[in-house]
Parts: structure tokens; C-alpha cells; sequence
């Protein structure tokens, strides 16, 4: 007999080596500065007009970001802009806190990540012990 209702998974181990740290660091980075911007033109528009800015606002402000220099896709920045007005409006905050990059050296050895694929399409990440 079969049961119907099991799923497979296939779990995969990743390792991140130290070679990607410079890169992964740097984009971590740009990210940040991108929340730390959605905030503060936040807090201009909420100080100036009272209103609270959407994801698509934010869109018309931060087009053009990546021709500047950030090395994110726009849709990445787009993202990050949409992830921010979701959580100030979950936590009913004019302006949530500032994103800090800790500097280099915050982890020394490769992070190992257990990642599960199961076939229904959902991707489940935690770190191993």
C-alpha cells in the first residue's frame, strides 16, 4: 500500500567558502544601504506630507539605483523596498531601525547550510549545527 499523502525530500548540504565572503559582505552591504534609504526617505515623507510610503512609492525613488553603482539588480532593490513598507506596516512603525554591516571577521570559518527540496516546490534553509 502507498500512502498518498507522503513526500519526498532530498536534503542538500552547501558550503560557503571563504572565497565568496568579500562578495557576499559587500552586497550585504548594499542591501543595507538600500533599507537605511527606504527608512530615511521614510521618515522625509512622514515629517513632510504625513504618509506612510508603499512598495511602489519606493519604486519611483530608487529607479535608476543600480546605473549609479550598486551592483544589485533592480529588481533586488525593488524587493528590498517592498520588504520594507511590508514589515513598517506590520509593526505599525513611522520608521524602523537602522541596518548595520558588522565589519569583516564576523565569521571565520565557512557557514554550512542544510537546505531541504521537497517536490511540492517549497525550499525550507536552516543552518546546521
Amino acid at each position: 500500500m502507498s500512502d498518498a499523502s507522503s513526500t519526498k525530500c532530498k536534503v542538500l548540504r552547501l558550503r560557503l567558502k571563504d572565497k565568496h565572503a568579500k562578495l557576499l559582505s559587500d552586497l550585504a552591504r548594499e542591501v543595507n544601504f538600500v533599507w537605511n534609504y527606504c527608512n530615511e526617505l521614510q521618515i522625509t515623507m512622514f515629517n513632510r506630507e504625513r504618509r506612510f510610503l508603499s512598495g511602489y512609492d519606493f519604486a519611483t525613488f530608487t529607479r535608476g539605483a543600480t546605473k549609479e553603482g550598486l551592483h544589485l539588480h533592480s529588481q533586488t532593490v525593488q524587493a528590498i523596498a517592498e520588504e520594507y513598507a511590508m514589515r513598517r506596516r506590520q509593526f505599525r512603525k513611522v520608521r524602523l531601525s537602522w541596518r548595520k554591516s558588522t565589519g569583516q571577521g564576523q565569521r571565520r570559518h565557512p557557514t554550512r547550510f542544510s537546505v531541504t527540496y521537497s517536490f511540492t516546490g517549497r525550499i525550507l534553509t536552516e543552518p546546521e549545527p
